[in-house]
C-alpha cells in the first residue's frame, strides 16, 4: 500500500526459509532458488580470494574451479566485491561456492529452477483474495475462512450521487487484498492486473497447462481464472450509471493485525478518480483483447470492451477528478459537531493523470483499432518523439504504453504509422541504462532504488530488459533481467531472498495481515516484500541494523510496513520475470524445447528429418528465418519453402522469425539439445 506516515506450497520440492545457514554464507550473495542450464551463474564474493570453486554440496568434492573478477566497489551499499562466474557448469545438481574457508548457501543447478518460485508468486494472489475461503486441500497450513464478503459496501459522502445517495449500499465483492492490509485499491490493482495479463500473453500457450493447486474457476488456465477473479472485482467499482470508478474499497482506518474473518468494521467506496476510471479502461480493454477470440468468453470481452470505453468517455469528461485524502478529509469535517467522514488508509493520490490516458489510449487503440483513442490520449503525439521510458509504477504508468505497443509493428497503423521505430528505440536506450548501471557496480546487477517498495523497481526494470531482448534478440538484455531476478532471490546487498517461502534466508515476519493472525509459524509462501528503503527509519519508526548504506536499510521484523509489507503491484513484477524464465525451456516431443513469444496468432514449430517446419496459425507465410541470438540471420526460406524449408543444426539457442503475407511478426525460441 501507499506509504503510511503516521500445508500446500504449490510447487514441487518447494523448500520454506529456515533461519539456519551455513557458517560464511553471509559473505557469498547468491540467487538462492537456483540457476538454469545454459544461463549466466554469479556469485559474489564480499572477500579478496583470487579464486573460488564450486564443490557437490553432499560430498565436499570440487567440481569447478575459476578465478574471481577484480574488485569492483558498489559504493550505495559500501561493499567492494568479487565476481564468481561458474556459468559453465550445467551438470543439475546442489552445490556451495567455497572461497576460502568460507562457504555459501546450497545452489541449485536444474533444468527449470524458477518454477517452483513462479507458481508460488501467482498463487500468493488467490491466498490474498477477498470475499473467499481458503480450503485446507489447496491452501494446507493456511486455510482461512472467507471475510469481506462485500456484498453492502457504503457509499461514502465523497462518493454520494443522485442515484447513489451517501449511506446507500452496492455489491463490490472478490478482488484481492491491496497489500498487508485489507483495503482494495482500484489504481494499484490496475498495474497489478496488466502486469499479470502481460505474463499470460507472452506465456501462451504454454502457460494455460501451469497448474497452481487451486480449484478450478472454469478460465482454462489457473493464471487467468486469478486475473479474472480481480478484473471482475475492478468492474464492480465502476456506475453503470455515468462510468466513473470509485477509488477505492476500505475501512476508515487500517486494520488490526487479525484474520478476514474477525474484521467487521463497516467498508465504503471513496471518490471516483480520473486516474481509476483511467487505470480500469487500460486493464478492460486489454483483457477485451486477449480474451474475444475465446469462445466462452466472448460476452465477456465485450463487456469488458464496453466498460473500457465507458470509463475512458467519463475520465475525458472528468480529466481533474484526482484523489486527495488529506483535501476530502479537510471536506468533510464539521468543526462545530466534530463529526467525520474521514479516512486514513492508503490513499494512491495521484495529481497528474497524463500517464494513465496514455496507457488507456494505448491499451484501446490496440483493441479497437479507432485513432482518437491514440490522439486525444496524446499517445501518437508522444510517440514520434520519444527517446526514453520510465520504470512503471502505480503513479506513472506511461511506460506501460510502450511496454504493450513495442513489438506490435502490424497494429501501427493509423495515427501510429511509423512510430514503431521511436518506440523500440526507447526501450533500448533505457534497456541500455540499465547495462550500463549493471557494468559499473560490484554485484552485477541492474538499476534499481532504495525507496519505498525498491524490489518492485528491480523487477520492473527486468522486466524492461526482457522486453528489450524480446524486440531485440541481444541476449545482453536477456542476461540482465535475469540478474535483476537474481537479485530478488539472494543476490543483494542484505543477503536475503526476497519471497517469503524460498531461500535458505528469507522473510519469516512480512507486514502481512493473515501471515501475522494466523497462528502459523511460516509466512504465506510466494510474496515479494518491499525492500530495502533507506526512508525507513522516518516512516515506520523501527530500528535498523544498517541506517548508512541505503540498500542495506532493511528488517525482517512485521511493524516494518516500509521494508518488509508485501503488495499486488510488487509481486505481480515478480511473477512475469519467474514466469517468462520459468516457461524458457518446453520439451517438444521432437527434443527441441520451444518458447513462443507474443504474436497475433500462435506459432507453431517442430523438426522432421532436420528440417524446421512452421505453422503460423494456418497464415500464408511471407518468409521464416533462423536467427542466432546475437542477430545474425543463419538461413531464410521465402513463399512456398516458407513452411518447410530451414535446416537447423548445431545446439543451443536460436530464434525463429515469420513473416506472414498481412504483414503480421510472431517469433518463437529453439533451444537445440
Amino acid at each position: 500500500m501507499l506509504a503510511r506516515i503516521g500445508a500446500s506450497c504449490i510447487g514441487l520440492g518447494l523448500a520454506l526459509a529456515s533461519s539456519v545457514h551455513a557458517a560464511g554464507s553471509e559473505r557469498i550473495r547468491l540467487n538462492q532458488v537456483g540457476y538454469g542450464l545454459g544461463q549466466n551463474k554469479l556469485a559474489v564474493l564480499l572477500n579478496d580470494d583470487s579464486v573460488a570453486t564450486l564443490v557437490d554440496s553432499a560430498t565436499g568434492t570440487e567440481v569447478y574451479r575459476a578465478a574471481t573478477s577484480p574488485r569492483v566497489r558498489w559504493s550505495a551499499a559500501g561493499d567492494t566485491a568479487r565476481l564468481f562466474d561458474f556459468s559453465s557448469v550445467n551438470t543439475p545438481g546442489t552445490y556451495k561456492v567455497q572461497a576460502g574457508t568460507q562457504l555459501s548457501h546450497p545452489v541449485r543447478i536444474s533444468a527449470n529452477p524458477f518454477q517452483d518460485v513462479s507458481k508460488a508468486s501467482i498463487k500468493a494472489f488467490w491466498y490474498n483474495r477477498s470475499s473467499y475461503e481458503l480450503k485446507a486441500p489447496w491452501a494446507g497450513k493456511w486455510l482461512r475462512a472467507a471475510g469481506h464478503p462485500d456484498t453492502a459496501v457504503l457509499i461514502h459522502a465523497s462518493a454520494a450521487s443522485a442515484g447513489r445517495p451517501k449511506g446507500s449500499t452496492i455489491r463490490s465483492p472478490g478482488g484481492w487484498y491491496d497489500a498487508g492490509d485489507y483495503g482494495k485499491y482500484v489504481v494499484n490493482s490496475g498495474i497489478s492486473t496488466w502486469t499479470l495479463l502481460h505474463l499470460y500473453e507472452n506465456t501462451l500457450p504454454t502457460m494455460d497447462t501451469v497448474h497452481l493447486n487451486v480449484p478450478d474457476h472454469g478460465a482454462g488456465s489457473d493464471l487467468l481464472d486469478e486475473v479474472l477473479w480481480n478484473l471482475r472485482w475492478m468492474l464492480s467499482m465502476q456506475d453503470p450509471g455515468d462510468g466513473g470508478v470509485y477509488h477505492k474499497l476500505t475501512t476508515a482506518n487500517f486494520d488490526a493485525f487479525e484474520m478476514p474473518v474477525a474484521n467487521k468494521a463497516p467498508r465504503f467506496v471513496f471518490q471516483k478518480s480520473t486516474a481509476a476510471a483511467l487505470d480500469l479502461a487500460a486493464v478492460s480493454a486489454y483483457a477485451s483483447r486477449l480474451l474475444k477470440d475465446k469462445p466462452e468468453f466472448k460476452a465477456f470481452a465485450d463487456s469488458c470492451r464496453s466498460a473500457a470505453v465507458l470509463a475512458w468517455n467519463w475520465a475525458r469528461a472528468n480529466p481533474e477528478a484526482y484523489f486527495d485524502q488529506s483535501a476530502l478529509n479537510a471536506k468533510f469535517y464539521d468543526p462545530v459537531s466534530f463529526a467525520s467522514d474521514s479516512v486514513f488508509t492508503g490513499d494512491y493520490g495521484d495529481g497528474d493523470v497524463t500517464d494513465e490516458f496514455l496507457w488507456a489510449g494505448a491499451e484501446l487503440f490496440l483493441t479497437t483499432g479507432i485513432d482518437s483513442f491514440a490522439t486525444a490520449s496524446g499517445l501518437s503525439a508522444k510517440a514520434k518523439s520519444l527517446t526514453q521510458i520510465s520504470t512503471p509504477y502505480w503513479g506513472e504508468v506511461s511506460g506501460l504504453a510502450w511496454l504493450t505497443l513495442v513489438g506490435r509493428d502490424s497494429a501501427m497503423t493509423g495515427a501510429m504509422t511509423g512510430t514503431m521505430a521511436a518506440i523500440k528505440a526507447a526501450v533500448l536506450k533505457t534497456a541500455n541504462g540499465n547495462l550500463s548501471y549493471r557494468k559499473a557496480n560490484g554485484y552485477r546487477i541492474p538499476q534499481g532504488s532504495a525507496d519505498w517498495g525498491s524490489n518492485s523497481v528491480y523487477a520492473n526494470n527486468g522486466i524492461i530488459l526482457w522486453k528489450a531482448w524480446s524486440v531485440s534478440h541481444d541476449t545482453s538484455y536477456l542476461n540482465a533481467s535475469l540478474d535483476a531476478l537474481d537479485y530478488l532471490l539472494g543476490r543483494n546487498a542484505t543477503g536475503y531472498c526476497f519471497v517469503t517461502g524460498f531461500g535458505m534466508k528469507s522473510p519469516k515476519r512480512p507486514h502481512h495481515r493473515p501471515s501475522g493472525a494466523d497462528g502459523v509459524g511460516d509466512p504465506v509462501p510466494g510474496f515479494l516484500v518491499g525492500g530495502p528503503n533507506s526512508s525507513a527509519p522516518k516512516q515506520d519508526g523501527q530500528t535498523y541494523a544498517n541506517t548508512t548504506n541505503p540498500p542495506k536499510v532493511y528488517a525482517d521484523v512485521q511493524a516494518s510496513y516500509a521494508s518488509n509489507e508485501i503488495a499486488i503491484n510488487w509481486n505481480a513484477p515478480l511473477a512475469f520475470l519467474a514466469g517468462v524464465w520459468s516457461q524458457q525451456q518446453v520439451s517438444a516431443p521432437s527434443g527441441i524445447a520451444i518458447r513462443t513469444r507474443a504474436s497475433a496468432a500462435s506459432l507453431r514449430t517442430s523438426l522432421a528429418h532436420g528440417l524446421l517446419q512452421v505453422d503460423f496459425g494456418g497464415k500464408v507465410l511471407a518468409s521464416v528465418e533462423l536467427i542466432s541470438l546475437d542477430g545474425k540471420r543463419l538461413a531464410r526460406a521465402e513463399g512456398a519453402q516458407a513452411v518447410q524449408g530451414l535446416t537447423v543444426s548445431g545446439s543451443g539457442m536460436r530464434v525463429v522469425r515469420a513473416i506472414a503475407q498481412d504483414g503480421s511478426v510472431a517469433t518463437a525460441r529453439l533451444i537445440l539439445p
